[in-house]
């Protein structure tokens, strides 16, 4: 618990502008590099297996890599592991933002620990990451435990990732509150 304590300090002293505005840009190049990879491979935008939130299994992962070919395959490993850059600046830029909204909402201590919601959906995305990397290098073997283990962690992501966006928004209604009622009804 002190850990966790040590760590929610060193986040309340990153969460400010200074940190967020260089991580921005560096999360829109992440993204830039990612989305060229993306319409390199035919047929990729709409079937990329990490971003089904519903899921996939054996069967469709099988068909995409199918589909998109070999040099396709190429492609999508190299998604893959620009991935990993994303994934930790994602989290990075979240739980700053998320320590900075707890502060500025002066909520309950306890709940201080919201910051952790990006950490939880990274190492998700990792793991998913690093399955979906395998399945890859091992194509045409099949592993069909492994899909769908894969496919229950991608499923887990977004349902972490829509409570991450929930809490946000939940710290900033409870900021505009405060600041609405300190001001005596004017924003």
């Amino acid at each position: 618990m002190q850990l966790l304590k040590r760590i929610s300090n060193k986040m309340d002293n990153y969460a400010n502008r200074r940190w967020f505005l260089p991580l921005l840009p560096m999360l829109f190049g992440v993204l830039l590099i990612m989305h060229q990879l993306t319409l390199r491979i035919k047929g990729m935008h709409e079937e990329i297996p990490d971003m089904r939130y519903w899921g996939y299994n054996m069967h469709s992962l099988k068909e995409f890599l199918d589909k998109i070919g070999a040099i396709g395959r190429n492609d999508f490993i190299k998604n893959l592991y620009v991935d990993f850059l994303f994934i930790m600046l994602f989290m990075l830029l979240t739980s700053l933002f998320i320590t900075y909204l707890t502060r500025k909402a002066d909520i309950h201590s306890s709940l201080r620990y919201l910051y952790l919601l990006p950490f939880i959906r990274s190492l998700l995305d990792i793991g998913e990451n690093i399955m979906l990397l395998f399945i890859c290098m091992h194509y045409p073997s099949k592993f069909p435990m492994l899909a769908s283990i894969c496919s229950v962690v991608t499923i887990t992501k977004f349902v972490v990732l829509w409570s991450m966006v929930i809490v946000m928004l939940w710290l900033c209604i409870i900021i505009l509150v405060k600041r609405i009622q300190k001001n005596g009804g004017d924003i």
